[in-house]
């Protein structure tokens, strides 16, 4: 068994069993119990439901937690309990994506995709671009203003953007669940001669470059003082409640830098090769944008009325599962469900790479078709629908990615802005796969590579 999950990862073992042992397999090596739920209707039922929710939302013991994230300090990999609550709460405060926070959020967001605009506009006809490193700096530089509430300068980007790449670079390594669950039963490895010893060293090296690069004693005091910014609330609240530590701002950090990061960038680096792939469902997107917008920036308030845009973005989603397997969640107690006995302490994946394409649920789950999102008369599915219900990126319930209004919004402007402005073609040079099963195994999947054309749309 351990063969299989070394070379195939966790989410590839589950796929090929999934159809032989049904919607819950167990998997018991070295003591352990690995649940995979290859189901979303359970996953929702064993994630939200009150006979299981109070049981089923924690996090297990992890090399990951323990040794990196300053023992569940963070949001992420904390247990779910007052002090990850009262974190929630406060992170909350500050993304406010309703009310004048939406107006905040958008100007904040568009100014970066308007520098990110300008930059490609400079692009001449027939010259290729890294598309992949243009959006890399553009979300690097949006996470900045984000925990900050200050933009970057062209002295530090370099800095900063190296930082981010390369800590997401080790944390994705490591987060891979063969990685994780080897140091996790044989911790000692980390201080053998190996692979396993220089991922760590790499790891805490760029960590402590990460951590440091926000909080050295003089920045500290510029983020108090900025206000309306991630650090800044967080530093004014440990100030008076000392359940927050310096082991939670650090937390916080790394879990903001590496959600919006590595998802973010995976899942826009997917959506532009798969226009790439399709150049009929990007000039459908833009035959929208032209239609609704009228030549207007787009925002956040035209989410309503962009239906085939938001449907090739959830499509986009589900097709290339960027996200192979939610974080894990610990089971405390041993659980009947459906027929199926969970034991206790166990740990539990909600298999996403195959949920999403379970071909018990999907037509033609290998064929990226945004159409499947839209009903009779052309309109977005609601979110009740059932194929909306099976598509679930972020989480469910209690544990629900916090950053989940933030990636989408910010996901839909890029989208929308740069599709209105900017058509996206092939260099002539082979295109990389759009199966993702061809891409390199992480935690988190991203595309090997994005060179293209652009051309800009009159």
């Amino acid at each position: 068994m351990w063969g299989m999950i070394k070379k195939n990862d966790i989410h590839i073992v589950g796929e090929k069993l999934a159809s032989r042992f049904g919607e819950i397999l167990i998997i018991r090596f070295f003591g352990l119990n690995i649940v995979l739920v290859n189901s979303a209707r359970l996953v929702r039922k064993l994630l939200t439901n009150t006979k299981y929710r109070d049981i089923t939302n924690d996090r297990p013991p992890s090399f990951l937690r323990e040794h990196v994230l300053y023992g569940g300090k963070d949001i992420a990999f904390s247990d779910y309990n007052e002090y990850q609550t009262n974190l929630r709460k406060l992170l909350h405060g500050v993304v406010q994506l309703y009310g004048e926070g939406v107006q905040d959020f958008e100007d904040m967001v568009n100014t970066e995709i308007g520098n990110l605009k300008n930059k490609l506009m400079m692009v001449k006809p027939g010259q290729s671009i890294d598309m992949d490193g243009a959006l890399k700096i553009s979300i690097t530089r949006i996470l900045h203003l984000f925990l900050t509430n200050e933009g970057l300068n062209e002295e530090i980007q370099a800095e900063f953007c190296s930082i981010v790449e390369n800590y997401d670079k080790q944390f994705n390594n490591i987060l891979r669940f063969d990685t994780n669950l080897a140091l996790t039963l044989l911790p000692w490895l980390r201080h053998l001669p190996g692979s396993y010893r220089e991922l760590v060293r790499k790891l805490m090296k760029h960590q402590n470059k990460l951590t440091g690069f926000f909080l050295n004693p003089s920045k500290i005091q510029k983020w108090r003082q900025k206000g309306k910014s991630l650090l800044g609330t967080l530093l004014a609240e440990q100030e008076a409640n000392d359940q927050f530590t310096d082991e939670s701002v650090k937390g916080v950090i790394i879990d903001t830098i590496v959600a919006g990061f590595l998802t973010t960038s995976g899942f826009l680096g997917g959506f532009l090769l798969l226009m790439l792939h399709y150049p009929d469902i990007q000039r459908r997107i833009q035959e929208e944008l032209d239609e609704v917008l009228e030549g207007r920036q787009p925002s956040l308030g035209d989410r309503a009325s962009l239906h085939y845009t938001n449907a090739a973005i959830l499509e986009c989603l589900r097709y290339i599962r960027h996200v192979p397997v939610s974080l894990p969640h610990f089971v405390k107690e041993e659980i009947e469900i459906e027929g199926y006995r969970i034991p206790a302490k166990s740990t539990m994946l909600p298999n996403l790479w195959y949920i999403a394409k379970d071909e018990n649920q999907w037509d033609h789950p290998d064929v990226f078709n945004p159409d499947r999102f839209l009903d009779e008369d052309r309109k977005f599915v609601p979110v009740t629908h059932q194929l909306r219900q099976q598509v679930l990126p972020f989480g469910v319930g209690r544990r629900v990615c916090i950053g989940e209004s933030f990636a989408k919004s910010r996901i839909f402007l890029y989208v929308t802005s740069l599709l209105q402005k900017f058509s996206f073609r092939p260099n002539g040079d082979p295109l990389a796969p759009e199966d993702s099963k061809y891409w390199k195994l992480n935690a988190a999947i991203h595309p090997p590579f994005l060179k293209c054309f652009i051309e800009q749309r009159k």
